[in-house]
């Protein structure tokens, strides 16, 4: 592709941002600038393939997963609870974009995005349920968080009496 020479004025905020912000592999503003234009070409452009939803949520998401992985790492901390949602996060948000991508949905689309969504919390539940079980696996505040699990296995408790009971009737 050719370059084409290109100038434009910014207010002193806007370069200072620029120059304090750090994007992998560009260094100059130049370089910077042409890293925003390709991310914006990327977040723009028709995201039909499911995969490239998953990878532009990861990018989208990229600066807060490496800046809590900074801290637990400068505190010598680890959270399995807060790695987990880090990692259920990209996925489920291409898998929205994706489904939502229709221009007019139909009845079946909202089903099939409902159904998604249901069985990616679910995952997350079930996962979250699992670090219950193990000594390290709360991470950070273990008394708080599964307080917060068995505040969510009470309510699934009373889901399944009343699925059972309407089972009954």
């Amino acid at each position: 592709m050719r370059s084409v020479p290109f100038s434009a004025r910014i207010s002193e905020e806007d370069a200072e941002f620029l120059a304090l912000l750090q994007i992998d592999g560009a260094k100059t503003p130049s370089d910077k600038l042409r890293a925003l234009l390709a991310e914006a070409r990327r977040r723009y452009a028709d995201k039909s393939e499911y995969v490239e939803h998953v990878q532009a949520s990861a990018e989208w998401l990229a600066p807060a997963r490496r800046q809590w992985l900074a801290a637990e790492h400068a505190l010598q901390m680890h959270s399995p609870s807060v790695q987990r949602v880090m990692d259920w996060l990209p996925e489920t948000l291409a898998f929205v974009q994706h489904a939502a991508g229709h221009e007019a949905p139909q009845v079946q689309d909202l089903r099939a995005l409902e159904k998604g969504v249901m069985e990616r919390v679910a995952r997350l539940c079930e996962s979250m349920l699992q670090l219950a079980f193990t000594p390290e696996g709360m991470g950070y505040q273990p008394r708080e968080v599964r307080q917060q699990l068995a505040a969510v296995l009470q309510l699934a408790h009373l889901l399944q009496q009343d699925i059972s009971e309407e089972g009954e009737r």
